[in-house]
């Protein structure tokens, strides 16, 4: 019992950590109560991120999880070229190759910039007394030995709403739609795959996918 307890105890630390260092969490969820009773078979997936980076990995995530549940699934960054405008007849044409018959788009929005600054400080700390081994410092030697400065930090937080849309592929109507907040947009690889967990477990559950 002794040996079990501690395993037991370092895992729920381990999965509370982990819990605490997810930047996505959802607002909210919305599915048109007119949507078909068919569920949708293979999708294409577009992103609207901040940079063609993002905008790959996005689609990626998605795509290799809705795979993964037997969804056959095309990024949109292969059918549209990152310099592409955002044309309908682009979009269109991306469709009808990729052969789907749904789609889900995924687009990001800053709406918040809060800057925060630690001012800087001294310190001082205590060290022996031994002047035959420094007879030959001065005052400055002295001083810059037992104390140093810590430089003024300045941080930055951005918020990031993360919008997930799920749309027929024949009508163009929006069947369903998802909010997230985003509190760090760096960790691209860690929202995406949140967000594609939580949007293809919501679409399974409204039996779109």
């Amino acid at each position: 019992m002794r040996t079990i307890f501690p395993k037991i105890t370092g895992l729920a630390l381990s999965l509370l950590f982990i819990a605490s260092c997810a930047p996505v969490s959802l607002v909210n969820t919305w599915r048109n109560p007119d949507a078909p009773g068919q569920r949708f078979h293979k999708l294409l997936v577009i992103s609207m991120a901040p940079d063609p980076v993002a905008r790959q990995l996005f689609e990626e995530v998605l795509v290799a999880d809705l795979r993964v549940h037997g969804i056959e699934a095309i990024p949109g960054s292969s059918r549209i070229p990152a310099e592409a405008k955002p044309e309908r007849k682009i979009i269109e044409k991306a469709v009808r190759e990729a052969g789907a018959d749904g789609i889900i788009a995924l687009q990001m929005n800053q709406t918040s910039r809060e800057t925060t600054v630690e001012p800087g400080y001294s310190v001082t700390y205590v060290m022996g007394w031994y002047p035959d081994m420094f007879s030959s410092w001065d005052f400055y030697n002295y001083y810059g030995a037992t104390s140093y400065y810590v430089p003024p930090t300045v941080t930055t937080s951005i918020t990031w709403m993360v919008r997930a849309t799920f749309f027929d592929a024949s009508t163009a109507k929006l069947l369903w739609a998802g909010t997230f907040k985003a509190g760090d947009p760096e960790k691209y690889i860690a929202i995406s795959k949140d967000i594609s967990r939580t949007v293809i477990n919501k679409l399974v559950q409204d039996g779109l996918i």
